[in-house]
């Protein structure tokens, strides 16, 4: 029996029946192209997540080193574009970087909101509303893995700028937003401060 005909006995005629038959032709390919899709594609390898409460020292002092190498290359940038602006003088660069891991995983979020409006008979309404969330973990293959979508290493905590002509409200008002635009930080984590002068 041919698609055509089942449709007509389920009672579906004249335009009903061509948008139903297109609905049906188009989930058809749709399903199809999915199937090829995975088809084609390998399935992405998953590294294991590393703990980020490891109590592998060998792990902990190498992440250590690469805080301070991250720490002294952000010093030595910033001291040389810094130390360029006109009037700044003498100059030295502190960086502080947080050395903990935030790791995101997937997750499958389901809110459910459910509004009741009650009538009386005397004529006052009440209205009730039920919210529902459920947060499930997306795991991998079944097993109790989750999966990672976005891992944040370390990032830059502050700056301290100590230069000569910090005393400059202008020279420290450029030194600030120089530090902004170099490093993304907001103005709050960034310390200009006077450098004796001897």
């Amino acid at each position: 029996m041919s698609m055509k005909g089942w449709l007509e006995q389920l009672n579906i005629k004249g335009t009903q029946l061509k948008t139903t038959y297109w609905l049906i032709v188009l989930a058809i390919v749709g399903i199809g192209m999915m199937m090829i899709y995975k088809m084609i594609l390998p399935s992405p390898s998953v590294e294991p997540v590393m703990s980020v409460n490891s109590k592998n020292t060998d792990s902990r002092s190498s992440t250590d080193d690469h805080v301070k190498t991250c720490e002294q290359e952000w010093e030595e940038e910033l001291q040389h574009s810094l130390g360029a602006i006109e009037g700044v003088g003498e100059i030295v660069v502190d960086v502080a970087m947080d050395v903990s891991q935030e790791i995101h995983y997937a997750a499958n979020e389901v809110c459910e909101v459910r509004t009741t409006e009650e009538k009386d008979t005397q004529g006052g309404t009440r209205k009730i509303t039920e919210r529902k969330e459920n947060t499930d973990l997306v795991l991998l293959n079944n097993n109790a893995v989750p999966v990672p979508i976005k891992t944040m290493g370390s990032q830059l905590k502050g700056v301290l700028v100590v230069a000569e002509g910090a005393r400059n409200s202008y020279v420290k008002l450029g030194l600030v937003r120089a530090v902004q635009t170099v490093t993304g930080l907001p103005s709050h984590k960034i310390t200009i401060i006077a450098k004796e002068v001897h």
